[in-house]
């Protein structure tokens, strides 16, 4: 939400886990996959989606959200020709001990109660060493019904998640930072459909949210990311080594029927196996 409050910048869902930013309209689509235009970072490290969207990380105890406005190439490479959004997260602390937790209850108009919660901890550990912890959870209720398998609120979505930090800092002119994200989220698709009818189509119901499927459709990603940034500060110049892993593992299971004017059963995407679809990617960078 607060990336529509930027000047020519516009976030676009694509359901749970998974987003796209576009800055000054510059984009390769909105709605197919293609290569990204725009690059996101957590702290100095690239973060990207297989379906060429951003993973949809939770930002819980971070310190600011900087857009920098493209072409951005120069620096960061073909995938920052839109520009470049970075997310960066508090630090651990070797001074004090802090924490704070913050937690919700909500109701969905035509859905059910909503709960979640977030939690974060800084510890400092020695003179020179602290750790920094975050633990989120969301549990939203369902606000589509499914008439043709007769399910209520089924694309109900649940996101359980943290961070874990450890900062080290042996002299002043050396840092060791040690970063990880793990974010699971399964969830189901937000749309609503028409239903094929061999004595007619019948309209999806907007004020009902209603749709058809002949499976129960899901979209459920799961993000781990594991990050090292060693800083030694020399006179006059800063040298920087940055090394990171990414792991995603995706779920999907849809039903494409609508589109194919299929009246009964189902046309299913993603599917090797009639209840489950995963794939995985992996990356890694060093710089």
């Amino acid at each position: 939400q607060f990336l529509d409050s930027v000047p020519g910048v516009t976030s676009l869902a694509e359901g749970a886990g998974n987003n796209v930013v576009i800055i000054r309209n510059v984009a390769t689509s909105t709605q197919e996959q293609g290569g990204a235009v725009t690059a996101t970072y957590f702290d100095d490290f690239a973060m990207s989606s297989v379906w060429g969207g951003v993973p949809e990380i939770r930002l819980v105890d971070m310190e600011r959200v900087e857009v920098l406005k493209g072409p951005q190439g120069t620096l960061f490479g073909r995938s920052a020709m839109g520009g470049i959004v970075r997310f960066i997260s508090n630090k651990p602390d070797t001074e004090t001990v802090a924490g704070g937790i913050n937690t919700y209850v909500s109701r969905t108009t035509d859905g059910g109660v909503n709960v979640g919660g977030h939690a974060y901890l800084n510890l400092p550990l020695t003179e020179d060493l602290a750790a920094r912890a975050v633990f989120y959870t969301y549990q939203n209720d369902g606000f589509l019904n499914n008439v043709e398998l007769g399910l209520r609120d089924w694309n109900d979505e649940s996101t359980i998640g943290g961070r874990f930090a450890l900062r080290w800092t042996p002299t002043d002119s050396l840092t060791f930072d040690l970063t990880y994200i793990d974010q699971n989220t399964d969830a189901a698709p937000n749309w609503v459909s028409d239903l094929h009818a061999p004595g007619g189509n019948i309209p999806f119901d907007t004020k009902e949210r209603t749709m058809v499927g002949g499976i129960r459709m899901k979209q459920g990603t799961h993000n781990q990311f594991g990050n090292l940034r060693v800083e030694k500060t020399f006179d006059p110049f800063t040298v920087t080594l940055l090394a990171t892993h990414a792991r995603q593992t995706t779920e999907f299971a849809f039903d494409q029927r609508e589109y194919v004017d299929v009246t009964t059963g189902c046309v299913c995407d993603f599917l090797d196996d009639p209840d489950d679809h995963s794939g995985a990617s992996n990356t890694d960078i060093i710089e």
